[in-house]
């Protein structure tokens, strides 16, 4: 004896009290079939889902994320999205701080000197060499006896010019300018052409609070170098270069 199968309506009750959507019977031969059947297995006709297909087709799809590789890769991509952000914020970061580094290490400002541009101090006058080799009135040129030719006699600084000699004594101011003159005088006499005495205080280029004992007037401080010697030979061991400016 064969088992008559239940009626459709016994079948929709029992799955819809197991929570699972029922089958149906194909509406041509009456043969049960699935929710989600396409078509009916005994006579081939397409099958109109039934009230519970879609929604049991979605779990069946969303069953797919319980699988064992779907989290790990889901895990994946977000560890990937947050280094990409990490990545680009720090890159942003050093950016920013590179260039705040850069304005305030940039080029500081040069201190220009009053005289820059090729604009000589007012209170100077360089003579050409010419001029300083061949100065007026008093002084005679440089490496010659003074015009009498007598030994002893001494020659004066040109005023208002800057140069170069050779230094022999200083002189205290304390002691006087005669002291000072006396050892130019013996300078002179001891052979040293254009012997002199300056007062320091009026030369900013040179100590204050002496008499200076000089001997010769040049243009440059290469042109000293023989007076020097000839100076170091008369017994001025001592003897300098100085620059002579106002």
């Amino acid at each position: 004896m064969t088992a008559t199968p239940a009626p459709s309506d016994e079948r929709d009750v029992a799955s819809a009290a197991d929570g699972v959507p029922a089958p149906g019977d194909c509406p041509r031969c009456g043969a049960p079939h699935a929710p989600d059947q396409a078509y009916c297995l005994e006579c081939g006709r397409r099958l109109t889902p039934g009230a519970g297909a879609g929604p049991a087709r979605g779990w069946r799809a969303l069953s797919l994320y319980g699988s064992d590789w779907a989290w790990p890769v889901l895990a994946a991509l977000v560890v990937a999205v947050l280094v990409t952000v990490a990545v680009v914020a720090i890159e942003r970061t050093d950016r920013q701080a590179a260039t705040e580094t850069l304005f305030a290490t940039g080029p500081q400002g040069e201190e220009v000197s009053a005289t820059a541009g090729g604009e000589s101090d007012p209170t100077e006058t360089e003579l050409p060499a010419q001029t300083l080799t061949q100065p007026p009135t008093t002084a005679t040129p440089t490496g010659t006896r003074p015009a009498d030719g007598s030994r002893g006699s001494l020659v004066q600084w040109p005023a208002g010019t800057n140069g170069w000699t050779v230094i022999l004594r200083s002189v205290p101011e304390n002691e006087g300018r005669p002291a000072a003159t006396r050892q130019a005088r013996g300078a002179s006499d001891a052979g040293l052409s254009d012997v002199g005495v300056l007062d320091a205080d009026e030369y900013s280029s040179l100590h204050p609070g002496y008499y200076v004992v000089f001997t010769g007037i040049f243009s440059r401080e290469e042109e000293t170098a023989r007076a020097i010697e000839t100076a170091r030979s008369s017994g001025y061991n001592d003897a300098y270069a100085a620059r002579v400016a106002q």
